[in-house]
């Protein structure tokens, strides 16, 4: 008899543990230090700012205007953003990039975009084109 309470018990000890066990969530192993900081280096270094090219902003620009053409503003924004890094003083990418904010609905950037076009018209000889 004591054998059965004893059998018994062992069993819903491990029933208990398995229970247990399966409603813990498994735990992602936790790094216990990062070496660089750890050792003083830190990623404060930013990208190399890119080299002025007009070429490139205008091929941007283009690539920009078809995706503003087929509705897709996210990516029309980021080309027009990378046009601007190779040429920062571009009217056209300058009222480009704030056309896509407009039609993206970011009125606030879109107003900050228009802004700079007029501040980089005004500020040059009135070549071609406005905002």
């Amino acid at each position: 008899m004591k054998w059965v309470q004893a059998c018994f018990c062992v069993v819903l000890t491990s029933l208990a543990v398995i229970c247990f066990a399966q409603t813990q969530t498994p735990q992602m192993p936790t790094l216990i230090r990062d070496t660089d900081v750890a050792e003083g280096k830190e990623d404060n270094e930013s990208p190399p700012a890119k080299e002025f090219n007009p070429l490139l902003a205008e091929q941007n620009i283009n690539i920009g205007n078809f995706y503003l053409k087929k509705k897709n503003y996210t990516a029309a924004i980021q080309r027009y953003l990378t046009a601007l890094e190779y040429h920062p003083d571009s009217i056209p990418a300058h009222e480009a990039l704030a056309r896509a904010y407009e039609k993206s609905g970011d009125i606030a950037k879109a107003i900050v975009g228009h802004w700079a076009c007029h501040r980089h018209w005004t500020s040059r000889e009135r070549r071609s084109g406005g905002c």
